[in-house]
């Protein structure tokens, strides 16, 4: 049975949605409207006295409900029936329809792989490409690009900025390694996007999760200071697993590096303290140096670090 809406105008007027924008997020499209019994007048008095309006596309809502990620998503998915919700908005996507901690925030335009070039759309950004079967993922009532390749089509997209940022997270947590990047790098040779992983190399190739931590690699790398771990995991005496920058596991020191994106502001001062202090009531011996120190003052950082070593290793 398709009749869904009644066909009345005036203030007794139902102008609820088609039943199928029960599963799209509250979102649907004209033909939607038609489909379910409404005609072509009925449908343009409701869009011209602005009780259902345009969102992205072919993408139709209610007036007075709210418009996130998901109800644009699911209006890209309707303009565009074969696309995908591809790198940073399928990364986007997973974290809010799966639960996943994908750190990737909406883009100001949605990223949808299409198997051909269409007319463009505000707000859609295409990428032509054929995904394969295995990438192919349905959930929520959208497409989307299955995660795994995902990440990998994000950290090429993003801004560099941001990529740098995603990188470090999935450092830190383990989630990619360079060996995964490695064999990513080599499959997306010659593809848009590559020379921004090319960038990304090193961060997945030395373990470090920022520019900070790059620099000091590189610095410690360059004096042939050895013995130590990038973003080792180490256990405190509570069984908290906490996973530290640089560590030299045969004396015990733990060497973080601040920036101004992760340890900036009040709040960040004293988590940093408080991380200072859990590690020296477990044992550790915490030393902390600023990008600005490796920068400027490089000599210092390793004459401090050459010091700290000697005397725990006495």
């Amino acid at each position: 049975m398709t009749q869904q809406v009644r066909r009345t105008r005036g203030p007794h007027a139902d102008f609820s949605a088609p039943r199928q924008a029960e599963h799209q997020h509250g979102v649907f499209t004209r033909q939607q409207a038609l489909a379910s019994g409404l005609s072509e007048s009925q449908v343009h008095y409701r869009i011209s006295t602005g009780r259902w309006l345009p969102i992205l596309g072919r993408g139709l809502a209610l007036a007075g409900q709210e418009i996130g990620f998901l109800q644009r998503a699911a209006a890209a998915c309707l303009t565009w029936p074969d696309a995908y919700l591809w790198g940073p908005s399928a990364l986007t996507a997973w974290r809010l329809t799966d639960s996943n901690p994908f750190p990737v925030e909406e883009t100001p335009t949605l990223h949808m792989a299409v198997p051909w070039s269409r007319s463009p759309v505000a707000g859609l950004q295409q990428h032509r490409l054929v995904l394969p079967r295995e990438q192919r993922c349905e959930d929520h009532g959208l497409r989307i690009q299955h995660p795994d390749q995902a990440v990998i089509d994000g950290l090429a997209a993003l801004t560099l900025e941001l990529a740098e940022q995603f990188a470090a997270w999935l450092i830190t947590r383990h989630r990619l390694g360079a060996k995964g990047f490695a064999e990513a790098m080599v499959s997306y040779k010659g593809r848009p996007g590559s020379p921004q992983l090319a960038k990304l190399s090193e961060f997945f190739e030395s373990n470090a999760a920022s520019h900070g931590e790059l620099l000091a690699h590189r610095l410690l790398k360059r004096h042939g200071i050895t013995g130590w771990q990038a973003n080792a995991t180490i256990v405190l005496k509570n069984n908290r697993w906490l996973c530290v920058d640089i560590y030299f596991k045969e004396i015990e020191l733990v060497v973080e590096i601040d920036g101004r994106i992760w340890h900036g502001g009040e709040d960040a001062f004293e988590s940093d303290r408080n991380r200072d202090a859990e590690l020296i009531a477990s044992g550790y011996k915490p030393l902390r140096f600023t990008v600005k120190s490796l920068i400027e003052r490089p000599d210092y950082v390793v004459t401090t670090l050459r010091q700290a070593i000697a005397e725990l290793s006495r």
